[in-house]
């Protein structure tokens, strides 16, 4: 099993090379702006430097359960607005969230944006440590995020799961402290006869700051290849893995992480900040069966 250094090696890369990080958008000079896909140009856009693209804009369309995308769920009971959103993510038939993402239309993404306001109107406020700990503690996979993934390689396939483990302290100062790793399982095949798997860790620190709210301190990288065939460089690998996975993965410090819903499978979480504004994911219990 071989482990890289992945910082200095990620730093290396940024050197060397104009990079367009899977939700960041860096533009290292004025020119680099022409390499953004049309749609994605404007003087807005200039102005946001190493902020992420959401995949739509619900604020444009003026979505809310007042106004709904399509038919109103406002009536219905949890579980079946919860079943719907299953349904759109296919998260059973589809374990792999990179390729999720790029089977979604519009309409899809903008219809899974309702259904989450919707559940978020029917959240109680988390107020309590031990509770939060009890709640949020444990292994979520990570089945949507309302980024857009500029250049991901598709060669590259991964799903992420992240591990919530509260201090396991009996010190009412640590009560709110804990650890949060972001695990990316991933496959890089260039063609069917190599391929290189492995996981990439990220691992931070976390300190509750309010009711529903993580702050996140990062504490390291790791990238663990089980297998590397002699004909993958490990740079193409780094650079696939940097360019593929969400960056709300790779660079989650000095985030807020605000719970916006959550019950015994499901949770909502949105990014507050300026590096990920208007940025949520969707988690469900690891090992949960839903239909």
């Amino acid at each position: 099993k071989m482990i890289l250094n992945f910082i200095a090696l990620l730093l290396s890369l940024q050197r060397e090379r104009r990079i367009f990080d899977s939700n960041l958008i860096v533009f290292d000079s004025p020119q680099a702006i022409s390499e953004v896909p049309q749609e994605l140009q404007s003087t807005a856009l200039t102005q946001l430097l190493r902020k992420v693209v959401p995949i739509v804009d619900s604020t444009i369309a003026n979505i809310s359960p007042g106004n709904p995308y399509g038919s109103s769920v406002n009536q219905l009971e949890t579980d079946i607005i919860k079943n719907e959103l299953y349904h759109i993510v296919g998260h059973l038939r589809e374990p792999h969230i990179s390729t999720l993402l790029q089977k979604l239309s519009e309409d899809e993404h903008y219809r899974l944006e309702y259904l989450v306001k919707e559940l978020e109107q029917r959240h109680n406020q988390i107020l309590t440590i031990p509770f939060m700990n009890f709640a949020l503690s444990g292994a979520w996979s990570k089945i949507y995020t309302n980024v857009r993934t500029i250049k991901a390689d598709r060669n590259l396939v991964f799903s992420i799961t992240q591990s919530i483990n509260p201090t396991n302290s009996t010190d009412t100062k640590r009560i709110s402290e804990g650890t949060l790793e972001d695990v990316v399982h991933w496959e890089y095949n260039e063609n069917t006869e190599q391929t290189a798997r492995g996981v990439f860790n990220v691992i931070s620190k976390y300190k509750i700051t309010g009711p529903d709210e993580l702050l996140l301190t990062i504490e390291q990288h790791l990238l663990n290849a089980d297998s590397l065939p002699v004909t993958i460089p490990a740079e193409e690998l780094v650079f696939a893995i940097q360019k593929s996975v969400p960056f709300e993965n790779f660079d989650p410090d000095n985030v807020m992480l605000k719970t916006t819903y959550v019950d015994a499978d499901l949770r909502i979480v949105h990014l507050e900040g300026d590096k990920f504004h208007n940025v949520f994911n969707i988690f469900t219990r690891k090992l949960s069966d839903h239909k």
